[in-house]
This record gives C-alpha cells, structure tokens and sequence, in this order.
C-alpha cells in the first residue's frame, strides 16, 4: 500500500496518518508529504482520529473484526495492567498484550504477572526461547542453555530431548507455553548473519534428528513446539529480516528437519520471508503453493502455520505495508499473524514507551486491512474461522487456565535447576578441538610466566540476540588454572598486532562472531603467531570464525554462556577430554 491513491483512502476513511505510515513501512512525514502534495485538508495533528459516531478500527467490522483478533500475536489480553497498558487501550481500545522486561524484571515476576492476568479462558502466550543466541525469556533467576549448534556438535538427539524437556520446564512453570522454536534450517555456510549457531549443522539426518528429538522435549513438558523457518532458510545470503533472501532451488534434505519435528509432535510450524525460485517466486509466507502445496499437501501438517514477523523491513516492503502483508499471509494459508514479539526486550522507558505505541499502531492496522480483505471477498469468513479453530485448538491444549497449570514457586527453582545441570552437560559434551597440537595441549605455563587472553570485539548479529547480555567471564576462568593472567581488548580495525605481546609464554584469542565483521581477525592472530608464541583460537559463537585461522589450536564453544567458556577452558588444561565434533564443513582445519 504505497501508492498515493492508496494513501487518500486511509486517511479519508479516518485513518491517522502514523497508521498509514506503519502500514506502509513509512515515515510520518512521507504520508504527510503525500497528502499535502494531494491538496488534502488535514486534520489537526493530535486531534480525534475518528468523527463523531465512527466507529473504533478494531471494532468496526464486528463479528469479524473480533475473529480477526484472535489470529493476531501480541493478543489483545490485558497482562500487566499497568499504566503502560492503560495509556494504549485508551487510546487504541486494547491493552499492548505482552510481557515487557522492563516491567517484570525476574522470572518470578513475570510469573506473578501471567497468574494475575489469567481471566478462565486458556493464556498461551509465545516466546521465542531458542537458547544460545536466541532467549527472550533471560531472566536473571532463569538458566539459559547453549544453542542448536552446541546440541549438533553434542550429536546425542537424548540431550537434545533433555534440553528441549529444561527449556519446556521453565517455560511452563513461567507460563509461557508456546515456544517458537527449534530453528531447522540447515547451515549451509556464514553468508546469513541471523542464523550462524541457531541451526543444529549442515546435515539433513543429523538436524532432523535433533531438531525432533528437542521438539518432543519441547511438547513432553506441555509447552507447543514451532518448527521455523519453513521451507529452510538455509544458503540463503542476506539477513532474511532486512531483505527478502531468495534461492534458486531447496538444498538437498531441507524439508527433511521440518517432516521430522512435524512427526515428533510439533505443534506449529513458522513460514520464513524468503524466496524460494523453483516453487514461485513470492516470499514463502506470502506463497500458496508453498504454504498449502508444501507444508500442508505434501508434509500433511495440519497444526498452526504462523507467520515470520510482519514487521520486519523485508515483509513490509515486499508487500508495500504491514496490513497488506497480514492479508497476503492469509490467503497463502497461514492462521497466525506475528505482528511483534510477546515477551519485549529491556528497553529504557521512553524507548519501550515508543515502541508500545508503534505496536499498538501497526497491530490495529492489520486488524483494519484483513477486515477490509473480507468485506472486499479476498478472504471469506469460513477461512478465518478455520486458522481460528488450529490456534485455539493449540491454545487449549497447551495454554494455562488458571494458577495450578503452572505449579507453584517452588516449581520454577527446581526446573532452573534441572536446566543448569543440562546447560553443564551441553557445555562439556559440545566444546570442540578443531585443531589440536599436542606440543600445547594441555597447555602447560611455567610458574612466573604470562598467558595473554585477547578478546576481538564481538560482532553483533541479531537485534534480540541474548549472547550480548552474556558476561565476558574468560580471564577469570582461567586464572582458576594459572594466576599470571593478562587481558586486552583489541580493536583489529586500528591495532592488527598486539605488540606488548612478546612477553607472554602463550596467547588465548577470543572471537565472537569475528567472521560477519568488517575487519580480518587473522591478521591480529597472525601477527601473534609470527612472534613465536603458542596461539589458542577460541571461538565462543559462529564456527566460521575459524576458517582459516592460523592459530596452532583452534576450539569451538557455540556459545559465550559461563558453562561453555569453561569447558573450553577445562580443555586447554587437559582437565576436560573434548568429544564434540563440527556440526558443519570444516575449513582450513590443518
């Protein structure tokens, strides 16, 4: 919805212009440009977007403006009723529908929220809760585990089930029963920022494996499990949020994940925002044929099919709005429309106060534009009450009721608990030697001598990505096996070499992400190696970040958690045996 005409008949139909422009991916001052450039008469800013006995834009088609409601993420529930959410509903008729942490700063408060908004019929709110880079739900009285890829160099689909059934069980015991997890794409190189260790690995059987093993963990401990990103975003090479990724064809094996968490039980499954050429040549969330013909036809889902984030810059361009967009999703097949998160990151309170209103805006605009797509005959009412039927059907067998689904506190410390013994397990059975040396492991410091630690700025990758809220515990594991211990920050951008580094016995280089940076990490760990000195590569994120490394020793964690930083610092030191293996091709492994 970007054309001028377009534009004339919101704003004539009553629409404000800060709805127009969420709806179009716009700002405020293009629509008004538009407008003014029409010759329109405006409004007063700030005055009523609505004349005297119009009626509210959620409310106005009814019976199916409500039927609507329910097929879009964040909901229209009252969570925390705090001033945040009457300040919304008085202005847009519905309170904001999700958790902010800035708001419920602990899981138990976040707990104590869900019980206090549970109103007798079944709450089940999403989460993305992935581990590793991926949790929303990082709460500080939470244990988080490593991710996927950890999980793929572990190779066991039995600590996969444990991680899903950890992750399940704190979810549940929070009240929120509705993961949008496990990723089961297939990792087909580093070109994608946004996924790296959020796949379990490169091979089909191995991630189907896997990604079902953690779904029936995921659904064993009553929480629905979501397979995404549906056909497979893996090859793609571009960051599928900013741009719409296309593939020529489907990898070999990448609908085979999704076929094997589809059988383990899972409860819903995400359509990406891809291209996928050789099936049609609309994103996969927009595209019938991928939707209807592959996901339901041929893998026979019929669970919830749940879209990627309509607000992301690549729907809405593609599709020329976000209301668009949501119509589009549902004429494809899809049941429910993920316009947002429903857990929110910490925020500073102006910040969340914005983005609550930009939520309220754009959710009200897909209601809007799908009740205008039914009484134009683009969509019937019989098919929105069918996506209805899937979504309800999951929310009362997964959703909590009342405060005796969740179990007590007591609940939530013991499944914390299990959670820190898995996330142990994962960390040690995952930690990978990718290049040994047995002249440096285990690494052996004479008494007075100095081990360098140098951390490469980390890259960052997703906006939500939890890995960042991740302390940087390395120096002071390692002093637990030698006391000399002396860390730099290196920028590798302005100072490539470490030039004080010749007084040290040995080198510990730690990246993160390096590999989707600007700047060539290897030319710090070059410089280090050219002086003579044992250099041990520690990657804490994307394996790639050790291609071609030329480091003596090079060991990949997945993750940054404290957990994993160990285990590799165990197995410098010859205290842990590493048993994990490269869940993707190796290269420059020599």
């Amino acid at each position: 919805m970007t054309s001028t005409s377009d534009v004339l008949a919101r704003y004539e139909s009553g629409w404000p212009i800060r709805w127009i422009a969420a709806e179009a991916g716009r700002s405020y001052g293009w629509v008004y440009r538009q407008l003014q450039d029409a010759g329109v008469t405006m409004r007063p800013r700030g005055s009523s977007r609505r004349t005297a006995g119009e009626a509210d834009p959620l409310v106005a088609g009814g019976e199916v403006s409500t039927l609507v409601m329910r097929l879009v993420r964040p909901g229209f529930r009252c969570l925390l009723g705090d001033e945040e959410d009457r300040r919304i509903s008085a202005r847009f008729g519905a309170p904001v529908g999700r958790l902010s942490k800035g708001a419920v700063p602990t899981g138990r408060a976040a707990r104590a929220a869900l019980v206090g908004a549970l109103a007798g019929e079944p709450l089940a709110l999403t989460v993305n809760q992935e581990g590793g880079r991926l949790n929303a739900a990082d709460w500080p009285d939470l244990s988080l585990l490593p991710g996927a890829m950890a999980l793929g160099a572990a190779g066991d689909p039995g600590l996969a089930r444990e991680a899903g059934a950890a992750i399940g069980g704190q979810l549940r015991a929070l009240g929120l029963t509705w993961n949008l997890a496990p990723v089961c794409d297939l990792y087909l190189g580093r070109g994608n920022p946004a996924l790296g260790t959020r796949c379990f690995g490169s091979d089909p059987e191995q991630v189907a494996a896997l990604a079902a093993a953690f779904v029936d963990g995921l659904e064993g401990a009553g929480v629905a499990a979501t397979a995404k990103h549906f056909p497979g975003l893996g090859g793609v090479d571009v960051d599928p949020h900013a741009k719409v990724g296309r593939l020529d064809r489907l990898p070999r094996g990448a609908l085979l994940p999704f076929e094997a968490a589809i059988a383990a039980g899972a409860s819903a499954v995400m359509v990406g925002s891809h291209v996928v050429a050789d099936v049609d040549d609309l994103p996969a969330v927009f595209s019938p044929r991928i939707v209807r013909g592959l996901l339901r036809d041929r893998l026979g889902f019929g669970g919830v099919v749940v879209t990627e984030n309509l607000s992301i810059p690549a729907l809405i361009c593609a599709a020329g709005g976000i209301g668009e967009a949501a119509v589009r999703a549902l004429e494809a097949g899809a049941d429910l429309l993920m316009v947002d998160s429903e857990v929110s990151r910490r925020k500073p309170a102006d910040v969340a106060r914005h983005s609550n209103t930009a939520l309220a805006v754009r959710r009200a605009a897909v209601v809007a534009a799908v009740v205008e797509a039914v009484q134009q005959g683009r969509l019937t009412r019989d098919r929105l009450l069918s996506s209805a039927a899937r979504v309800d059907a999951l929310v009362k067998r997964h959703g909590i009721a009342q405060p005796a689904d969740l179990g007590d506190e007591l609940a939530l410390r013991a499944a914390s608990r299990t959670a820190s013994q898995v996330c142990l397990r994962v960390a040690q059975a995952a930690v990978t030697v990718v290049r040994g040396n047995a002249r440096i492991l285990p690494l052996r410091m004479p008494p007075g001598g100095v081990l360098g630690v140098i951390r490469v700025p980390a890259v960052r990758g997703l906006r939500a990505d939890s890995s960042w809220q991740t302390p940087y515990v390395l120096p002071g594991l390692l002093t637990e096996f030698h006391p000399r211990i002396e860390a730099v920050t290196v920028d590798t951008n302005t100072s490539p070499g470490v030039p004080h580094a010749a007084k040290w016995e040995a080198v510990v280089v730690a990246t993160h992400n390096a590999c989707h940076g600007r700047h060539d990490h290897r030319i710090t760990i070059g410089a280090l190696v050219g002086q003579g000195r044992p250099v041990i590569h520690l990657a804490t994120g994307d394996p790639a970040d050790l291609t071609d490394t030329p480091a003596h020793v090079a060991i990949a964690t997945y993750s940054p958690d404290p957990a994993s930083v160990r285990a590799a610092v165990r197995t410098i030191f010859g205290a842990h045996h590493s048993t994990g293996a490269l869940p993707v091709p190796a290269r420059g492994d020599r």
